[in-house]
């Protein structure tokens, strides 16, 4: 049993991986995050988000359960911390996108997403996920992995002309996209949680991108209309039934298609990580899957099937797609699908 144990990140992975570690007979001590909104607030087991700032506080062993990459490990060690495991951010994702695969119809889903990866590096990628249940940390780390969404279009010649960002959280595509040689034409961030919308105008302001972003005050769904904003941090959720224990505010639901990327003949990338929605979401853009004009970015591990089911939806378009796999420099915990129509070159 592992004494003086802490978790950096008290989102969804945090609460995810508490459970984790409370079912092998870990008891966490601490739990911090980066986001000031949570430094007081409960978490799990009776315990208190606190500061990074604590971090010298912390002798043992912390887990990282949150979005980071590089800039996270670099900042980690600064505060003294030298030992890093990412161990159960990969048993948590292992058991979303592993174990479904005991469904038999899922084992026909995965051949055919086998035989619709277009490179050896997705291939590989796939075979990590499913054949590698409980690697130690330093196998996780020798991983390749990319820095952003916008580095791996990069490396199949995609620029990003007009970008979509669903779920813009904390900024990290802004940041990602203030490094490129070549700005986006227009940028589009919807984010349904009032305070991250105000960090992200911020961020917009840093880089200088104000003249070609608006941030849209919406949660993406299969249909327009209403629903509840629930939970804390960047892993918020919005549903159409509210929970009455969990703090929520009014939200709005908008359709993908609602923006009219693609169908008007504008080439455009969108990226989406909306915290398991991302089906749902995809329920609502039968006109832009249908474009052939749009190159995505999709979280495939956040619930069960994800990955399947988000291949599935594609398959079902009458575009030809072509299909690859990466891990996001975001903790090693962001298996992303990216699907670009075959064909497809930017404007």
């Amino acid at each position: 049993m592992t004494t003086n144990l802490a978790i950096y990140g008290a989102g969804i992975t945090g609460r995810a991986i508490y459970k984790i570690l409370k079912e092998r007979g870990e008891t966490p001590i601490a739990v911090f995050d980066s986001n000031p909104d949570l430094w007081g607030r409960p978490f799990d087991g009776g315990l208190l988000v606190s500061s990074p700032n604590r971090l010298h506080e912390h002798s043992g062993k912390l887990v990282v359960a949150c979005a980071g990459g590089t800039s996270l490990r670099k900042n980690l060690h600064e505060a003294g911390i030298s030992w890093i495991d990412y161990s159960l951010n990969w048993h948590y994702q292992w058991n979303h996108i592993a174990l479904p695969l005991l469904d038999q119809n899922l084992e026909h889903t995965l051949e055919r997403l086998k035989e619709s990866l277009s490179d050896e590096e997705s291939k590989s990628i796939l075979n990590f996920v499913l054949n590698n249940p409980n690697p130690d940390s330093e196998t996780i780390e020798k991983q390749e992995v990319c820095d952003d969404y916008f580095s791996a279009f990069e490396s199949w010649g995609i620029q990003a002309p007009n970008v979509l960002v669903l779920g813009a959280h904390t900024g990290e595509e802004v940041s990602a996209l203030s490094k490129r040689s070549r700005p986006p034409e227009s940028l589009t961030l919807v984010e349904p949680d009032e305070r991250a919308r105000v960090r992200l105008t911020e961020i917009v302001k840093k880089f200088g991108l104000e003249r070609i972003t608006k941030i849209v005050p919406a949660a993406i769904g299969g249909q327009s209309g209403s629903g509840i904003l629930s939970g804390e941090g960047p892993s918020r959720q919005v549903t159409r039934v509210g929970d009455a224990t969990t703090t929520h505010t009014d939200s709005v639901f908008r359709t993908i298609d609602s923006f009219e990327l693609g169908t008007t003949g504008r080439k455009a990338v969108i990226t989406m990580d909306i915290e398991g929605y991302e089906i749902e979401a995809l329920d609502g853009a039968f006109q832009t899957l249908q474009s052939g004009n749009v190159a995505w970015a999709i979280s495939a591990y956040h619930r069960p099937h994800d990955l399947f089911h988000i291949f599935e939806a594609f398959e079902k378009s009458s575009i030809s797609f072509e299909f690859h796999l990466r891990m996001l420099d975001f903790g090693i915990v962001d298996l992303t699908l990216f699907a670009i129509p075959k064909g497809y070159t930017s404007d």
